[in-house]
């Protein structure tokens, strides 16, 4: 093996584990395993897309790639971002592709605590700033104040600018396929037999793709996994029943997840009857004939019904118009009285005089001679 492919795709971190690359994550581990799984090669060539990460990491990326001892070619095939600068920088050729981009700028990071603690933070990010430009300085084209004037401000280099800067020596130009026919070519007849068999392979296998391809639109076309509802509102759910058909005897179903059971009555009539999930029978609904024949009867059940309530309501009309006309003359005859009543109310009067006199005689109240009423 000449060549150990080695992947930094991924966020540099510190979390160590081997499954690390299935999250996106690279670390010591990861590399060390790539690294492993290749000792045999006598070069190393790392592919890099990482946004950076932990500083710590990936300088303990870079100590460990450099003590191979083996020539490293670094290839930037997207994104290289803060410390993932610096295991690219383990490298002596630095390549990139036209697209792919360099960053760098100053550490930063987080930290809770008493000022003490947040000042001595706060000292290892400008000792680790300081120890970035004067990396920079001696892998690139840099000074250390250009480094750190440049990772102030968030610099992010294109292909011709890591080509200036010294962070890559090399830009990678795609490479376009052709595929022409030379009709000035001569061609072994026993080669041209040769491709015969392989076209026609070919062909069977583009035949056999065509089938399957054909069979799966084709139960694309039909979706399964009906679901009905009775005529209670009850959902029937038919896992195999093709979208378009009916269900059938021994097509199985469940309600709530649960095996169908017992009956369910559908919309136009019909009964489904299930046992442990299976359709065991279907009970048709009555005829039309039947059913017209039942509403005949009730029509004319109805019809009888509303003769005997109209002759009712006659008989209770006729009743009212009696009380009408008698409660009528009652009024009349009471409005008489009344009128009679006010009129004798008037004609009432009394001749009797009140005298002191009169009092005093005992005969006058005994014989009541004085006193008179009119009727």
């Amino acid at each position: 093996m000449e060549k150990a492919h080695i992947y930094i795709y991924g966020e540099i971190s510190s979390y160590q584990s081997g499954a690390s690359q299935d999250w996106g994550i690279v670390n010591l581990t990861s590399v060390k395993e790539q690294v492993d799984r290749q000792k045999d090669a006598k070069e190393i060539v790392l592919h890099i897309h990482s946004v950076g990460g932990d500083v710590s990491e990936g300088f303990a990326i870079y100590d460990f790639l450099k003590s191979q001892g083996k020539p490293i070619t670094a290839i930037i095939e997207g994104n290289c971002f803060s410390v993932a600068t610096v295991v690219a920088l383990s490298s002596e050729k630095r390549k990139m592709t036209s697209h792919a981009q360099v960053l760098i700028h100053n550490p930063w990071g987080g930290a809770t605590g008493d000022k003490e603690h947040l000042q001595n933070y706060a000292k290892m990010l400008s000792e680790i700033e300081d120890r970035l430009s004067e990396f920079y300085a001696s892998k690139t084209n840099l000074n250390k104040e250009e480094a750190l004037e440049l990772m102030a401000k968030e610099t992010f280099f294109n292909a011709e600018e890591c080509l200036k800067n010294g962070f890559a020596n090399e830009v990678l130009e795609t490479i376009k396929a052709v595929a022409l026919f030379d009709k000035n070519k001569k061609i072994d007849m026993h080669q041209k037999e040769n491709s015969k068999e392989e076209i026609k392979t070919k062909l069977n296998f583009l035949a056999k793709g065509i089938d399957a391809i054909q069979s799966l639109l084709k139960t694309k076309s039909s979706p399964k996994n009906i679901v009905l509802q009775d005529a209670n509102g009850t959902e029937l759910d038919f896992p195999d029943l093709e979208e378009g058909k009916d269900p059938k005897l021994g097509d199985k179903a469940t309600v709530n997840n649960a095996p169908a059971e017992g009956e369910f009555v559908m919309p136009n009539g019909d009964t489904y009857i299930f046992e442990i999930g299976e359709l065991k029978e279907i009970k048709e609904a009555e005829k039309t004939d039947d059913k017209i024949e039942a509403l005949k009867k009730e029509n004319e059940k109805l019809k009888e019904e509303i003769e005997t309530l109209n002759a009712q309501n006659k008989t209770l009309n006729a009743q009212n118009k009696i009380l009408n006309e008698t409660s009528d003359k009652a009024l009349i005859q009471m409005k008489k009285i009344a009128e009679e009543f006010n009129e004798f109310k008037k004609n009432i009067s009394s001749s009797f005089e009140y005298s002191p006199a009169i009092e005093k005689n005992e005969d006058y109240f005994k014989n009541k001679k004085n006193r008179k009423i009119f009727k």
